[in-house]
């Protein structure tokens, strides 16, 4: 979450992150960690694309399907930032398809959310809060980083 709301503060966490993890063999915590520096800079123009097919190519050669939808989540989200709809529609697709088992389906919903797009049809996600206010709050993530831009 720090990455989505606190860009700076998020480069000093991050960089933290692989000075420790750099000397471990945890692949799938050093994935986690680069998807929330492609989070971090969601609209920007750092190769996000690139980075993504890289991920995207290391998580299949890995064997760990499982980091595939946060992937494309966070994809969703630089998307959503520039406000390219093809580009998101496209995503969007991908991330259904990650998710046909039901496991994190709820990133289908938060992509949508984020694209201010309509509520996935049969979306069986519940959040603590009502989903208006979980929406509006996914929303405000993607906003503020696009009025930078």
């Amino acid at each position: 979450m720090v990455a989505f709301a606190d860009p700076a503060r998020a480069d000093d966490e991050l960089a933290l992150a692989h000075e420790f993890l750099a000397q471990l063999d945890q692949r799938a915590t050093m994935l986690y960690a680069r998807v929330a520096g492609l989070v971090r800079d969601v609209g920007t123009d750092r190769d996000i694309a690139d980075r993504v097919a890289v991920l995207r190519t290391e998580i299949s050669v890995g064997g760990l399907p499982w980091p595939t939808p946060l992937v494309e989540t966070a994809l969703a989200s630089h998307h959503a930032v520039r406000d390219a709809s093809d580009d998101l529609a496209a995503t969007l697709d991908r991330l259904r398809e990650a998710t046909t088992n039901g496991d994190f389906a709820y990133y289908v919903d938060i992509a949508t959310a984020m694209g201010d797009l309509s509520q996935p049809a049969g979306s069986t996600t519940q959040w603590l809060d009502d989903a208006h206010t979980v929406r509006e709050c996914w929303l405000t993530l993607v906003i503020a980083p696009s009025r930078n831009l």
